[in-house]
């Protein structure tokens, strides 16, 4: 075999174990609904007198699904707030940060 066939076959090689841990759908899915659920439940507990709001993106970073979860408080004139939901991809284990205060208005009528 040729030594560039060669460099060919041991880089074929080397990312062969990444090929075969591709994640299946169902995968994703089940890592969406499990991350919709754990910060439902952090921001219930944060919150307990708000209605709670899960915004999910399980793709998120390399080692980490996120979410944005946003709670309102029981009153008409309570704004939101807003907090983000980590969870390890590895380990499963779920944090929520505290809420962000002085946020930008993301309205499409907000000035420039």
């Amino acid at each position: 075999m040729k030594r560039s066939g060669q460099k060919a076959l041991l880089a074929l090689a080397a990312l062969w174990p990444a090929m075969g841990h591709a994640s299946s759908e169902e995968a994703w899915e089940a890592l969406r609904d499990r991350l919709i659920s754990e910060c439902q439940l952090m921001g219930e507990a944060a919150a307990p007198k708000a209605a709670v709001t899960v915004t999910p993106n399980e793709i998120g970073s390399e080692g980490f699904a996120v979410a944005l979860v946003t709670t309102r408080g029981e009153g008409a004139g309570d704004l939101p707030e807003l907090a983000v939901c980590l969870m390890d991809k590895r380990s499963g284990a779920v944090e929520l940060s505290a809420a962000f205060f002085d946020l930008p208005d993301l309205s499409p009528t907000a000035p420039d």
